[in-house]
Protein backbone atom coordinates (compact mmCIF):
# COMPACT_ATOMS: atom_id res chain seq x y z
CA UNK A 1 0.00 0.00 0.00
CA UNK A 2 0.88 3.27 -0.56
CA UNK A 3 0.07 5.39 1.57
CA UNK A 4 2.39 8.53 1.19
CA UNK A 5 1.34 12.22 1.71
CA UNK A 6 -1.08 11.74 4.15
CA UNK A 7 -1.58 14.88 4.31
CA UNK A 8 -3.92 14.87 1.10
CA UNK A 9 -6.87 14.43 3.00
CA UNK A 10 -6.69 17.45 5.44
CA UNK A 11 -6.60 19.53 2.84
CA UNK A 12 -9.82 21.94 1.78
CA UNK A 13 -13.50 20.66 1.32
CA UNK A 14 -13.94 23.16 -1.54
CA UNK A 15 -10.90 21.30 -3.33
CA UNK A 16 -12.49 17.33 -2.46
CA UNK A 17 -15.30 19.07 -4.84
CA UNK A 18 -13.37 19.57 -7.37
CA UNK A 19 -13.30 16.20 -10.05
CA UNK A 20 -10.22 17.07 -11.79
CA UNK A 21 -8.14 17.27 -8.45
CA UNK A 22 -10.10 14.12 -7.07
CA UNK A 23 -8.42 12.35 -9.91
CA UNK A 24 -5.47 13.48 -9.90
CA UNK A 25 -5.16 12.40 -5.86
CA UNK A 26 -6.38 8.97 -7.11
CA UNK A 27 -3.90 8.75 -9.44
CA UNK A 28 -1.39 9.34 -6.94
CA UNK A 29 -2.73 7.34 -4.27
CA UNK A 30 -5.35 5.65 -4.70
CA UNK A 31 -6.82 5.20 -1.26
CA UNK A 32 -7.66 8.54 -0.97
CA UNK A 33 -11.21 7.24 -2.62
CA UNK A 34 -12.12 6.78 1.25
CA UNK A 35 -12.00 10.93 1.50
CA UNK A 36 -13.58 11.59 -1.96
CA UNK A 37 -17.14 13.17 -1.71
CA UNK A 38 -20.65 10.68 -2.65
CA UNK A 39 -21.03 12.24 -5.79
CA UNK A 40 -17.36 11.25 -7.01
CA UNK A 41 -17.51 7.91 -5.66
CA UNK A 42 -19.93 6.99 -8.29
CA UNK A 43 -18.44 8.25 -11.13
CA UNK A 44 -16.78 5.73 -12.67
CA UNK A 45 -13.30 7.24 -13.93
CA UNK A 46 -12.71 8.21 -10.53
CA UNK A 47 -13.42 4.77 -9.35
CA UNK A 48 -11.19 2.92 -12.01
CA UNK A 49 -8.34 5.56 -11.70
CA UNK A 50 -8.51 4.77 -7.77
CA UNK A 51 -8.42 0.91 -8.63
CA UNK A 52 -5.68 0.99 -11.24
CA UNK A 53 -3.45 2.35 -8.52
CA UNK A 54 -4.54 0.27 -5.44
CA UNK A 55 -7.58 -2.57 -5.86
CA UNK A 56 -8.22 -1.87 -2.60
CA UNK A 57 -9.41 1.49 -3.08
CA UNK A 58 -13.18 -0.51 -4.81
CA UNK A 59 -14.37 -0.93 -0.99
CA UNK A 60 -14.36 3.29 -1.28
CA UNK A 61 -16.84 3.00 -4.15
CA UNK A 62 -20.33 4.11 -3.93
CA UNK A 63 -22.37 0.97 -3.14
CA UNK A 64 -24.28 1.55 -6.00
CA UNK A 65 -20.85 1.12 -8.41
CA UNK A 66 -20.34 -2.44 -5.92
CA UNK A 67 -24.05 -3.66 -7.11
CA UNK A 68 -23.30 -2.75 -10.53
CA UNK A 69 -22.75 -5.96 -12.53
CA UNK A 70 -21.50 -3.82 -15.61
CA UNK A 71 -19.58 -1.76 -13.30
CA UNK A 72 -18.48 -5.01 -11.48
CA UNK A 73 -16.98 -6.45 -14.71
CA UNK A 74 -15.66 -3.48 -16.41
CA UNK A 75 -13.22 -3.41 -12.64
CA UNK A 76 -12.62 -6.62 -12.63
CA UNK A 77 -11.34 -7.02 -16.14
CA UNK A 78 -8.36 -4.47 -14.63
CA UNK A 79 -7.93 -5.50 -11.34
CA UNK A 80 -9.35 -8.97 -10.21
CA UNK A 81 -8.32 -8.06 -6.59
CA UNK A 82 -11.41 -6.49 -6.65
CA UNK A 83 -13.88 -8.92 -6.44
CA UNK A 84 -13.50 -9.06 -1.95
CA UNK A 85 -15.62 -5.55 -2.42
CA UNK A 86 -18.06 -6.30 -4.74
CA UNK A 87 -21.35 -6.75 -3.54
CA UNK A 88 -22.30 -10.47 -1.95
CA UNK A 89 -24.46 -11.40 -4.46
CA UNK A 90 -22.20 -11.02 -7.53
CA UNK A 91 -19.35 -13.09 -5.90
CA UNK A 92 -21.91 -16.19 -6.92
CA UNK A 93 -22.13 -15.06 -10.50
CA UNK A 94 -19.99 -17.10 -12.84
CA UNK A 95 -19.19 -14.30 -15.14
CA UNK A 96 -18.07 -12.05 -12.08
CA UNK A 97 -15.96 -14.96 -10.78
CA UNK A 98 -14.31 -16.27 -13.66
CA UNK A 99 -13.39 -12.26 -14.69
CA UNK A 100 -11.44 -11.78 -11.70
CA UNK A 101 -9.45 -14.76 -11.19
CA UNK A 102 -8.43 -14.26 -15.41
CA UNK A 103 -7.04 -10.93 -14.19
CA UNK A 104 -5.43 -11.49 -10.70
Amino acid sequence: RDHGNLGLVQLSSTLWQDRDFVLQAVREFGWTLAHVPPHLKVDMEVVRTAVTREPSAFAFASAELRQDRHSVLQLLALEGLCLEYVAPFLRNDFEVVLTALTND
